[in-house]
């Protein structure tokens, strides 16, 4: 009985299931090219996603946007709504890095993709000040 109770034991038992789902992601952004980005972000910032495909891109009003809040509760200040180009930053970067620690490529790719996105490259690096190294920050100014 004891060899029988250890070869159950290692036994994996591990299933893999696929999932397809369809969201839809209301965000704030100055232009139908940066709500782009920041879905890619969101999307892509999603742990164990295999693919995704953005399908329709549609500008709504700020009373449509806090619509789709004020069901589950949230309400909206004026100041709630309006962000910085810093929080706009760090939020995207909370999305596609979360709390792990990118490689200088990831870093390279995420500050080109800002500026990309419209992003002034000195706000980027000061917001990022305590995420990115000071060397490779000096690195990129000489740009």
């Amino acid at each position: 009985m004891k060899k029988f109770s250890q070869i159950l034991e290692n036994i994996n038992n591990q299933k893999y299931f696929e999932i397809s789902a369809e969201i839809k992601l209301v965000v704030s952004a100055e232009n139908e090219g940066e709500s782009g980005y920041l879905a890619d972000s969101i999307l892509g910032g999603v742990e164990e996603q295999a693919d995704f495909t953005i399908q329709n891109i549609v500008e709504i009003s700020k009373e449509d946007y806090q619509k789709h809040f004020e069901a589950y509760g949230i309400g909206f200040d004026s100041e709630d709504i309006e962000e910085t180009d810093e929080e706009k930053i760090l939020k995207t970067w909370q999305a596609e890095f979360g709390d792990k620690t990118p490689t200088t490529t990831e870093k390279m790719e995420f500050y080109h993709q800002m500026r990309n996105a419209g992003f002034d490259g000195f706000v980027i690096m000061n917001t990022l000040d305590r995420k990115i190294s000071p060397t490779w920050m000096k690195k990129q100014n000489e740009f």
